[in-house]
């Protein structure tokens, strides 16, 4: 069945339609053929990557009679982040950079001296791994290396034991980056509260201490910030991506949206047959047809061409007409059908090269080796060894300090619980090795 762009189809100066097969357009009358997608009606979204200005002052923002430094130039910085998960290797990159963090999970070691060396030993110690399993340890350093992968600025609140009955530090709490603000500093540089509360809303504003690392019991209920230092900034730190943020992660947000709004809503005409209005009205007199066997005749021919110019088993075939001319020799109107020549291809494949070109940007900024994260940029594939290279490479440099901002706020808290005891948590890495050193690729020293 036919499918016209007017409500019937009719024979008649102006009509216009779509053949459903090959989605050839036709037109019935003198009126050129349309240029290549004319007749869509695509419409790009723009997706909203934007992130508020940096800003950092001494003037502060009021939240509960405390001044607070803006984080961002609308203090909702974390919060403008979350729009990064529009982006297609974004959350995953991040996912990933995650997992290499907390890696195989975390043991207990102490440090041995044997001859001239230091040497880190795992060790078994029950009360402080219970201690550990009652706040749900591994929870806290995930949540943890979450907040720092994105922001590189973490928050914990301690919670401290008033009595004697237990140790000091009952357990450590992950606060949500996107929750908390430091308050403004004191004329000695320091600041003293963190407020935490619904900061896009501007409600529910909870101030607490900053924990008093030399009188650890001094508030039941303390905050700790730690971050990685931003050059030039006092208050919070800007993640290394940040560059990344403003241009190439909205082109490379647009370029699937364009691509999947031309496959919705473009028609992607190759054909167009034009349909001389004379003739038919010669047709109709010669047959003495009324206006609906003319239109029905219509109808059925351009289904026949449809088949005609579609499926692969038309491939090939050859379409042709007779031309005739009047009294005077002039060539008279007759149908045609005209290819209609489109630069889609181009254009994919130029998009396509584009969006390679934003990834690696992007992977770039993040700092992960797109072959460790399983993203092809290229047509080659990279090899074991590069990926085993990679690996090594990551954990070694880009590791230590995140793992160590992290996992301080824990091993103070066990220095402070068991002072006479000298075991600090760690996290345990899988050491990746050729599969003729073992088969399974992986030499595990948690199994």
């Amino acid at each position: 069945m036919v499918k016209p762009i007017k409500s019937t189809l009719s024979a008649q100066d102006g009509t216009a339609g779509i053949l459903p097969k090959t989605k050839a357009t036709y037109q019935v009358g003198d009126t050129a053929a349309p240029k290549p997608g004319a007749v869509s009606n695509t419409t790009v979204k723009k997706l909203n990557a934007s992130i508020s200005a940096f800003k950092e002052d001494d003037k502060g923002i009021s939240a509960n009679n405390i001044k607070i430094s803006s984080w961002g130039r609308d203090n909702l910085f974390p919060q403008h982040l979350m729009s990064l998960y529009q982006n297609n290797i974004f959350p995953g990159l991040m996912d990933f950079k995650v997992d290499m963090l907390y890696s195989r999970g975390y043991q207990l070691n102490q440090f041995i001296i044997s001859g001239i060396k230091k040497i880190k030993v795992p060790v078994i110690d029950p009360e402080i791994e219970d201690w550990l399993e009652s706040w749900d340890a591994r929870d806290y350093i995930v949540d943890q290396f979450t907040d720092f992968v994105w922001t590189e600025n973490t928050f914990t609140q301690m919670v401290v034991n008033k009595t004697k009955k237990a140790v000091p530090i009952i357990k450590l709490q992950h606060i949500n980056t996107e929750e908390c603000r430091l308050e403004i500093m004191n004329s000695q540089g320091q600041f003293e509260h963190i407020v935490m509360g619904n900061w896009a809303d501007k409600k529910d504003f909870k101030p607490l201490p900053v924990f008093d690392r030399l009188n650890p019991s001094r508030y039941p209920n303390a905050m700790i910030h730690r971050r990685k230092k931003s050059f030039g900034f006092r208050y919070y730190n800007y993640p290394g991506y940040i560059g990344v943020i403003y241009k190439w992660l909205p082109l490379a947000n647009e370029i699937p949206s364009f691509h999947l709004a031309r496959m919705q809503n473009s028609i992607n005409a190759k054909w167009h047959i034009k349909i001389p209005l004379d003739a038919l009205k010669q047709l109709k007199e010669l047959k003495k047809w009324n206006q609906t066997e003319l239109d029905k005749w219509l109808e059925d021919k351009l289904t026949e061409i449809d088949n005609m110019l579609a499926g692969a088993d038309n491939a090939g075939k050859a379409f042709y007409t007779f031309k005739t001319t009047d009294i005077n020799g002039k060539e008279m109107t007759g149908w045609e059908i005209i290819e209609l020549k489109s630069s889609e291809k181009e254009m994919s494949e130029s998009n396509l090269r584009l969006f390679n070109e934003t990834n690696q940007a992007i992977t770039s900024a993040v700092q992960v080796q797109p072959s460790l994260a399983c993203i092809q940029l290229g047509e080659k594939m990279s090899s074991g060894s590069e990926v085993l290279n990679a690996y090594n490479l990551h954990i070694k440099t880009r590791t230590p300090i995140a793992r160590y901002l992290v996992l301080d706020n824990i091993n103070r808290a066990i220095r402070i619980n068991w002072p006479d005891k000298r075991v600090f948590l760690d996290i345990v890495d899988a050491e990746l090795v050729k599969q003729e050193t073992d088969k399974s690729g992986v030499n595990d020293p948690t199994e």
